[in-house]
């Protein structure tokens, strides 16, 4: 089954609005990547970010992490007090049948608003290098966007291409049960001599007007010892209207997985709910991964 035309059936066709309210959950390590990923074979961000990536894994997961947001360089153009936010995430993935999946549970308290979300995602083979899944994300938001429950989906799937590439699409909320929160992402992942990992996606948060909320993020992740990841990531958002960068490490071990990592991000336009001009907002995480 040709990987290219899933993802073109799955867009669909309509457009989107400038987006104002919460940002979707992030790993510990998709932070350190600067939000980077959607190509990459990753276990625990597949209820999040691409359902599909969980069926080249043999192990199942249970991962937690806590995070933060905290404002840095203050403007002295600021009447109105930071809230500073306080975020957790827990990951369970299972690899035991034909119909892989995971559950995710994130709570966020933030500048922008209050929301609790439960996400179940399932994804199979198709053929012994692609796969596809999807996701179902059940949400419970008090946000400058939205007061009130509602469900969404992620549509994702990723193609081995060969030993050192990978490529990998996403559609967030592709019904736009909240069009603020509507994008879609490609991406490829890209390795030199096992050890160095190149990673980058592109996307946008409207079909019609591609260019005016196009994103990229890209990021380089080193094995700079056995076990020992380094990563550093960029990007520049004009669906969120930030900009920044990323760096964190992960130690993963037979059993045990340790992630940390610390992105900046600050704002494109001078025109923000949140931000003002020279202002930075630091978002630090630290998550823990058991394997069996």
């Amino acid at each position: 089954m040709n990987f290219c035309k899933i993802a073109l059936i799955a867009l669909v066709s309509t457009s989107s609005f400038a987006y104002q309210g919460l940002k979707n959950p992030e790993t510990t390590r998709l932070k350190s990547m600067g939000g980077a990923g959607v190509a990459s074979i990753l276990i625990n961000e597949a209820p999040i970010l691409n359902p599909a990536s969980v069926v080249f894994f043999n192990s199942s997961t249970f991962h937690y992490q806590q995070s933060k947001e905290e404002l840095n360089d203050i403007s002295s153009d600021r009447v109105n007090s930071y809230e500073n936010g306080h975020k957790e995430l827990a990951i369970i993935t299972d690899t035991s049948s034909g119909l892989r999946g995971g559950f995710a549970y994130e709570f966020q308290n933030v500048h922008a608003g209050k929301r609790k979300q439960f996400s179940l995602s399932f994804a199979r083979n198709i053929g012994k290098k692609s796969g596809f899944g999807v996701a179902y994300k059940h949400n419970e938001e008090d946000s400058v966007v939205t007061n009130r429950k509602y469900s969404q989906m992620i549509i994702g799937g990723t193609h081995i291409r060969s030993k050192d590439l990978t490529i990998g699409f996403n559609i967030m909320d592709p019904l736009q049960s909240e069009p603020e929160y509507f994008s879609y992402t490609i991406g490829a992942q890209y390795t030199i001599k096992d050890k160095i990992n190149l990673i980058a996606d592109i996307g946008s948060g409207d079909v019609k007007n591609y260019e005016d909320y196009g994103f990229n993020k890209i990021c380089i992740q080193l094995e700079a010892f056995e076990s020992l990841f380094i990563r550093y990531g960029r990007f520049h958002d004009l669906h969120l209207n930030e900009k920044g960068n990323s760096f964190g490490f992960s130690w993963t071990g037979p059993k045990l997985a340790l992630d940390y990592a610390i992105k900046s991000s600050e704002i494109i336009s001078e025109n923000s709910d949140t931000l003002l001009k020279g202002e930075k907002l630091l978002d630090s995480s630290i998550g823990l991964t058991l394997l069996f």
